[in-house]
């Protein structure tokens, strides 16, 4: 409850207070102190003894003041020490939480780091986060770090091109960065670190200028996107292939890359013989990536090996795809 609100709770109180008490002062002829405490014990019903017998009109007075006040000063009771129980609260947990939340970070791994709570980083964290994929945010913005635990997300207030920072997030056990701050120089920065700090890390950046881009591949990373290239070539499907845009945006195609590992069930079976699983029906392997070679489309004999990437093709409410990765990651064949 905010304390303007608060205030005008308390304020009410008050005002009935002054009510009953001139109301009595008026018709009783009481002084001020008698006929405030009047209106004190009639209001809380407490059922103390009246100051002077009342007259008829005193009666229906005090009947008024009980109707009336003692809803209104209840509610307003209430609702105080309700606030003030509930700024207790918040304060306790505001010592244990940051605790918490440092015993959480920790135990972190194989997880991806977004520099950055924009309107890029919020899109990147919701998609993160529908996938079940462990991460956390950072930005140099309270308020945006607020809003990303809110939403329901690990989030580091600090600045994501010091280091302390990027191991506060345990960079040395996450498996991806994505840079997402509004200037390149920046970008460039955290990637420089992050690189120094994970030598395997994998780094995503966003650039605004080709030169920018330039500078973050030669410093690594991964994967370079402009947004208004992005956007421009999306606009362009759009005027040349107006069909095959309504088909990405209106039907919501889903492509997943999914990695076999060693103790997986579908090991030296073909794709003809996994896509067989009526549980798959609604996905499709449209590629295969095998020591850095495409293959698409993949021979349906192909048989499946260790470590094979597997480039998969569905709706965004397939439910061949848990099943795809739960076998390709050690499950079992029959579930």
């Amino acid at each position: 409850m905010s304390i303007r609100r608060l205030l005008w709770l308390f304020g009410l109180v008050v005002i009935v207070l002054m009510i009953g008490t001139i109301g009595y002062m008026l018709i009783e002829e009481m002084d001020f102190f008698s006929a405030l405490y009047m209106t004190v014990i009639t209001v809380s019903t407490v059922g103390f003894s009246e100051v002077k017998p009342l007259s008829t009109q005193g009666r229906v007075w005090t009947m008024f003041m009980i109707l009336l006040g003692w809803g209104l000063v209840s509610v307003a009771i209430i609702n105080i020490f309700t606030s003030v129980f509930s700024w207790v609260v918040r304060f306790e947990l505001g010592r244990y939480i940051p605790v918490l939340k440092r015993r959480v970070m920790r135990q972190l791994s194989n997880h991806c780091i977004v520099c950055g709570f924009g309107r890029t980083g919020e899109v990147v964290a919701s998609f993160l986060h529908q996938h079940r994929v462990p991460f956390v945010v950072i930005d140099r913005e309270r308020e945006r770090v607020r809003a990303a635990w809110r939403a329901g997300y690990l989030a580091i207030h600090g600045n994501a091109t010091e280091e302390r920072t990027l191991k506060q997030a345990q960079i040395d056990r996450a498996r991806a960065l994505a840079t997402l701050l509004p200037a390149d120089p920046d970008n460039l920065y955290v990637a420089l670190t992050a690189r120094a700090l994970n030598p395997g890390l994998r780094i995503i950046a966003i650039s605004f200028s080709r030169r920018g881009a330039q500078m973050l591949r030669r410093a690594g990373v991964h994967r370079v996107i402009s947004p208004l290239e992005w956007v421009g070539i999306r606009v362009g499907q759009a005027l040349t292939n107006p069909v095959i845009a309504d088909f990405i945006d209106h039907f919501q195609v889903r492509v997943e890359e999914i990695q076999v590992q060693k103790d997986s069930p579908i090991l030296g079976k073909t794709l003809q013989e996994i896509l067989l699983d009526q549980a798959l029906k609604d996905v499709h392997i449209v590629a295969l990536v095998r020591n850095g070679e495409l293959l698409i489309p993949p021979p349906v004999h192909t048989q499946i090996q260790q470590g094979d990437v597997l480039l998969v093709l569905g709706k965004q409410s397939a439910e061949g795809f848990p099943k795809l990765e739960w076998l390709a990651s050690g499950g079992s064949a029959a579930r």
